[in-house]
């Protein structure tokens, strides 16, 4: 499957450029290092420091890149795991709750616990050359590759991200489904048969926060529909139970597009179909994309809780 993929035009240019940018600014370090002296300085690996102020300016995804980096570049042979592999290429995904860098060895076999790098933590997923590739030097596994290990650590949230994300670089269900039906590593059948019939449940959703959204809100078995007309004039891109509309990022009263030439009138249009809909008793949740990423469960909850909430005895 990597010999029929081009993966290096994949890669999200502004990584490759942040990745680049790392490997020019990194500081060199050792035990002997004295921090006193050099205060301006963050260790991001072992070997590698950084300027601190840049470092802790980059949010915590980008830092995923340049530690993930960094931590490869001190190693002989180790290939980067799961969302540290999904982050190199620039692909969908939600961050981790521990930080430690996931590594795996092509061998599948765990180093002494003694032996361990600064602040990694190592798979026993054997990481053959046909799973990896190379990003500025950087050993990673494949997308593909990179989703099933998603399934195989049971983060379906990740696993339906990856796949939209590949949706949208060009991949479909039946070529995602099939490497995972064909994938030569262990792996539990249950979470075999997950990779291979994930591809057909999830839509294909042009952006990250819609798609992380639709992702949260399935795994969390709230009913969730996708492009849906709403009674012939209105159209939602998520819409959950039958009449809750789930708007991310978006302008209820279309202000900016009102400062684009010929918005004016677009945006009037906007704003009447907005209380078409409300007229025909559709609610609206707005979220910020940042709301959805940084609470994940928050925001699983309230439109949980708001698609219990038709008739609430309102008194006046």
């Amino acid at each position: 499957m990597g010999e029929k993929w081009e993966w290096d035009k994949l890669v999200d240019q502004e990584v490759q450029d942040l990745r680049q940018l790392y490997f020019r600014e990194r500081v060199q370090v050792s035990r002997e290092t004295d921090w006193r002296e050099v205060p301006h300085l963050i260790r991001v690996s072992r070997r590698s420091a950084v300027d601190k102020h840049w470092f802790r300016g980059l949010g915590l995804k980008r830092q995923i890149v340049v530690r993930g980096a960094a931590a490869s570049q001190d190693s002989r042979k180790a290939v980067l795991l799961g969302e540290f592999a999904a982050a190199q290429w620039g692909m969908w995904f939600t961050a981790p709750q521990n930080h430690d860098v996931q590594f795996a060895l092509p061998s599948g076999h765990l180093p002494p616990k003694h032996s361990l790098p600064f602040a990694t933590q190592f798979k026993a997923f054997k990481t053959p050359p046909a799973d990896t590739a190379e990003l500025d030097g950087v050993r990673v596994t494949h997308p593909l590759r990179t989703y099933v290990d998603f399934c195989r650590m049971q983060k379906v949230v990740n696993a339906r991200l990856a796949i939209g994300w590949l949706f949208r670089h060009g991949f479909t269900a039946d070529e995602i489904s099939d490497y995972a039906d064909n994938f030569d590593g262990s792996i539990h059948p249950r979470r075999r048969r997950l990779a291979a019939i994930l591809p057909y449940q999830v839509p294909q959703l042009e952006t990250f926060p819609y798609m992380l959204a639709h992702s949260l809100l399935d795994d969390s078995r709230v009913s969730v529909r996708t492009h849906c007309e709403l009674d012939g004039m209105g159209f939602a891109t998520l819409l959950a139970g039958n009449d809750l509309v789930i708007l991310i990022d978006e302008d209820p009263y279309w202000r900016e597009l009102e400062t684009e030439p010929d918005g004016l009138r677009l945006a009037h249009n906007r704003r009447k179909r907005e209380r078409w809909e409300a007229a025909r008793g559709f609610r609206k949740l707005y979220f910020t994309s940042a709301e959805i990423e940084g609470e994940p469960k928050s925001f699983v909850s309230e439109v949980h809780g708001a698609t219990y909430l038709r008739d609430r005895g309102l008194v006046y």
